[in-house]
């Protein structure tokens, strides 16, 4: 059993460990554990052991307090000391000497001068490591920090993107580079001087090892010299000096980039992704070069993946091109099986569409491997291409002219409250079993509400069938045409920034994943509210004044975003701007599902299903858009994106409202 000696001591309180069994006891890291207050429970371990038994203790220095705990648990120990001694032929060691106010622009200026591929540069403090990477970052170079802030998440994707070389520079304190062992290290740099010459010895042996060469750059200002002495005392040799003039100059070299790229999968070991499956998807499937995929480390619910730089944008557009077959089926799906199940009656039509969704899903559950899940993905969602948009036009049908906009705008709700408890509800049952139980559960949802369907909608129901006249109607009326497009430039907007949401945050804000979850469900809340409002209010306020309005917040949502990320700085600003933003989110959706309901029922089943593919064409094109932006110009450019094209969105609904429908509604038979 490894554990910490707290967590230990809790398993011992509730006596969920028996030790009785227990013939060896091992102390790693003993003086970090001394370090960070550890002796007391150490102790407690120790006594609930054996006293027959074997006890070992390693450390990578040998300070007083670890002589003392050696005393204290180990009887007669035999001593194995192994003294780290670098050949001058493989570390070759540089000291400048630095005012403490050009000490991190020094750091740059090395790094320019002998451009290493992977550097680990040590800080004495969590300031500095923070000051170091944020001079480094403005600079362009891939800098990451490591120190005891950061959670295990941030600590093992830091180390992640270290250890596959598509981080430049790793700026770390000493306690928390701990056990840290990475291949191919070109060079250390000692930002500040540690007044040990043991953990100096330490840091410049990450460097230079096996068969390989590495540079060690110690920066020291005067009142570090004492520290310097103690290190020559040391290594038995006096530190060989040099200027900074020596080095070129940091503003006229341009950063050298990392060689590769980590891409994040959501899915690991709990999704029974392997190695192979991720390799055989970007080498068979995409058609890459194994020489141009590096490392791949497979977590418990995360996958990384090093590839080079040069093929990493093709990279993620492969799997994007997969993914988004999904929302190519929807967009074409949608009028196309609109125009061949017209004839078919509205409850079989809606039945038979969400059996198909449960059947795509528990292929899904079923796929062999992750490649093809992927593939499986658009027969997944061909059912709700049918589904979505019949079930707002068969309602249309089913009530009085003056109660088809709270018709649709209540079953949206539904719509929406889905949307709220479903990704969370999918993603608890993905870590709690896996991915495949997800699917599952959709594939009986489906089921259930194809049951029940069955059983509420009445038999009979039909609508006149959709011939090319039809279309030629819907698409010859300028009032649909203006609001479909208001539909499209939304999605597009509002798809723009959601897309990249969380990743905005986590890199603008540092928002920590529980906060990233935090705002995501109150967008989704605020977005069920808004919706509930709405369903009470249409039938007083017409679905044409529910748009403008529902779009009006969406739309103040985004401007409050930009100033939240772009001036405001801060959380509580961005959970405000999300407040709104959702409050007209959903609302817009099921408002545009009753204008065209209302406008023409006995063409609603065509309109509707037009409005999908407005839905998921604007959704795919700001997918597209805000990756684009994301590259070019930073997080910061999607918000202002979003709201030029949301005012472009507002404008079109407002047009759409002053255009009466110039022809008859075709009658429901």
């Amino acid at each position: 059993m490894v554990g910490t000696p707290g967590r230990i001591l809790d398993h011992l309180s509730r006596q969920s460990l028996a030790l009785d069994a227990l013939n060896t006891l091992v102390l790693d890291e003993a003086d970090r554990m001394l370090d960070m207050g550890f002796a007391d429970d150490i102790a407690q371990v120790a006594q609930a052991c054996p006293t027959t038994r074997q006890t070992l203790l390693f450390s990578a220095t040998y300070p007083e307090g670890v002589s003392k705990l050696a005393a204290r648990f180990l009887r007669n120990p035999q001593e194995v000391k192994l003294t780290e001694r670098h050949a001058a032929t493989k570390i070759r060691q540089r000291f400048y000497e630095v005012k403490d106010t050009e000490r991190l622009h020094a750091v740059s200026q090395l790094l320019n001068h002998f451009r290493p591929v992977s550097t680990l540069a040590f800080c004495n403090t969590k300031l500095r490591c923070r000051e170091l990477v944020a001079v480094l970052q403005a600079q362009g170079f891939s800098a990451l920090e490591l120190h005891g802030d950061l959670d295990q998440r941030e600590r093992d994707q830091v180390l992640v993107q270290f250890a596959n070389r598509s981080c430049s520079v790793l700026v770390a304190t000493d306690v928390a580079a701990r056990g840290l062992d990475i291949a191919q290290l070109e060079a250390v740099i000692n930002v500040d001087i540690t007044p040990d010459p043991e953990v100096h010895t330490h840091r410049v042996g990450r460097t230079g090892r096996a068969d390989g060469e590495g540079w060690a750059f110690s920066l020291a200002s005067m009142d570090e010299m004492g520290s310097v002495g103690r290190i020559d005392a040391m290594q038995g040799s006096e530190s060989p000096w040099h200027a900074l003039s020596e080095l070129s100059d940091a503003d006229n070299t341009a950063p050298l980039q990392p060689p590769m790229v980590t891409l994040q999968i959501v899915g690991g070991r709990k999704e029974k992704i392997r190695p192979g499956d991720v390799l055989g998807a970007l080498t068979k499937d995409l058609g890459f070069a194994g020489s141009q995929i590096g490392k791949i480390n497979v977590n418990e619910f995360s996958t990384y993946v090093a590839v080079e730089r040069s093929v990493a944008d093709a990279v993620l557009r492969g799997p994007g091109s997969l993914l988004s077959l999904a929302a190519l089926t929807m967009c074409l799906g949608a009028p196309v099986l609109a125009a061949t199940t017209s004839r078919v009656d509205r409850r079989l039509l809606l039945v038979l569409s969400l059996l198909l969704l449960a059947v795509g899903h528990v292929a899904c559950a079923l796929a062999s491997d992750f490649t093809t899940l992927l593939w499986l993905r658009p027969l997944a969602v061909l059912g709700a291409a049918v589904f979505t948009p019949q079930v707002a036009a068969t309602l249309a049908l089913m009530v009085p002219p003056e109660q088809r906009s709270t018709a649709v705008t209540s079953a949206f709700v539904g719509w929406s409250l889905a949307s709220v408890m479903g990704m969370p509800i999918g993603n608890l049952l993905a870590d709690l079993f896996s991915w495949r139980v997800s699917f599952a559960a959709v594939a009986l949802m489906g089921c259930v509400s194809a049951w029940t369907v069955w059983r509420v909608i009445p038999a009979g129901l039909q609508v006149a069938p959709l011939s090319l006249q039809s279309w030629s109607e819907v698409l010859g009326s300028a009032r649909l045409r203006w609001i479909l497009l208001a539909t499209l430039l939304w999605c597009m907007g509002n798809f723009a920034v959601m897309g990249y949401i969380t990743s905005a945050l986590r890199e603008v804000l540092g928002a920590s994943p529980g906060m990233q979850a935090i705002l995501m469900t109150l967008l989704g809340v605020s977005g069920l509210v808004g919706n509930i409002i709405l369903s009470r209010q249409v039938s007083r306020i017409g679905a044409d004044r529910g748009a403008r309005v529902a779009l009006s917040y969406v739309l103040t949502g985004l401007v409050l975003w930009v100033l939240a990320l772009s001036v405001v700085h801060a959380l509580w600003a961005v959970a405000m701007a999300v407040l709104v933003w959702g409050l007209g989110n959903f609302a817009f959706t099921s408002s545009q599902q009753a204008r065209l309901a209302q406008s023409a029922p006995g063409l609603a089943s065509a309109s509707i299903a037009l409005n999908s593919s407005s839905l998921y064409a604007g959704q795919a094109m700001g997918a597209a858009l805000g990756a684009y932006l994301v590259v070019a110009l930073g997080f910061e450019s999607l918000g202002p994106s979003g709201v030029i094209i949301l005012g472009a969105a507002l404008w079109c609904s407002v047009v759409a409202d002053r255009i009466s429908t110039p022809r008859p509604d075709q009658p429901a038979n």
